[in-house]
């Protein structure tokens, strides 16, 4: 017998014998050793029960209607509605000189950056020296969101020459 078919017959008879012992199915009981799900404390008579946030706005979508369950008063759910939804303008999180926009998010926000800068805050002036991009022979100097070639005296050569013209006069 060759030894593909007798990987193949293997595979057949280990299937079966799983199969016949009941090994792919388990009972109800078995099964719940294994799966548990905690039932929630107001269930069934939710909405006569006083809000929870937890149970309003992390184990559910939140929105205004539901925080409102929570805090059963207009001044309190406005402020906490403010705080999770207004994340840029309560906390401004963003460096001021790096961040084009900053997003607010659900009970977070996303600063994205003006072109030169990275970092979660925007906070990190990316070096271009380290990209390489003045031509050989010259030396790189960074500044913020920006950098200078400088080439020595003699210059970079005739291509180099040009390339930072074109650099300097897009």
């Amino acid at each position: 017998m060759s030894k593909g078919v007798f990987v193949f017959a293997l595979i057949i008879a280990y299937v079966g014998s799983t199969l016949a012992a009941g090994g792919v199915f388990v009972s109800k009981e078995e099964a719940s050793n294994y799966l548990t799900r905690e039932k929630r404390a107001n269930s069934g008579f939710e909405e006569f029960a006083k809000g929870n946030f937890e149970q309003e706005c992390v184990e559910e979508i939140c929105n205004y209607e539901e925080l409102r369950e929570v805090y059963e008063n207009t001044a309190q759910t406005n402020a906490k509605w403010d705080e999770l939804t207004r994340q840029c303008e309560n906390m401004s999180p963003c460096n001021d000189i790096g961040t084009d926009t900053c997003q607010n998010l659900w009970s977070s926000y996303a600063c994205h950056c003006h072109a030169g800068y990275t970092g979660v805050h925007c906070e990190t002036d990316v070096n271009e020296c380290d990209l390489n991009l003045c031509p050989e022979g010259s030396q790189c100097e960074h500044g913020a969101n920006s950098y200078t070639c400088f080439c020595p005296d003699e210059g970079c050569g005739a291509s180099a020459d040009a390339q930072l013209q074109q650099a300097v006069d897009p």
